[in-house]
């Protein structure tokens, strides 16, 4: 059974829609841990937060792509760990052409608000395959 279009580019809108609250949330916790870290383990620290965040990016991942689609994950440290750093650089290509670009040439509320949807949209496809490369 096919599912219409409008069913599953509103759930890639949902997917990429807890992506980008994630990334909200690591973004602010990443600054206060990351200071943390470096002061009291130096480079060392910084690297294993940087791991650490790439890792939970794919349980995360793993985590909405079941919710959202029914999936089962594979769930080795290995499959995370590619998983979360396929997604980082995924994610950050499309977030840097479809909200910093905009934002940079036409900085503002509107621009944010115009960009929000599509973003979300894009953000959940990208989600959505890497996801299905790691499907047991």
């Amino acid at each position: 059974m096919h599912e219409s279009w409008t069913k599953i580019i509103f759930k890639y809108f949902v997917h990429g829609l807890f992506f980008t609250f994630l990334i909200t949330f690591l973004i602010i916790g990443f600054f206060f841990v990351a200071a943390w870290l470096v002061l009291v383990g130096g480079i060392l620290g910084f690297i294993a937060l940087g791991i650490g965040i790439i890792v939970l990016f794919g349980v995360a991942n793993n985590l909405i792509n079941g919710a959202v689609w029914g999936d089962s994950m594979n769930w080795s440290i290995l499959a995370l760990l590619i998983h979360g750093l396929g997604l980082f650089v995924g994610i950050l290509i499309i977030n840097c052409v479809i909200v910093l670009l905009p934002q940079l040439l036409f900085s503002g509320l509107i621009t944010t608000l115009v960009t929000f949807i599509p973003a979300c949209i894009l953000d959940g496809r990208v989600c959505r395959s890497i996801a299905e490369r790691w499907i047991d």
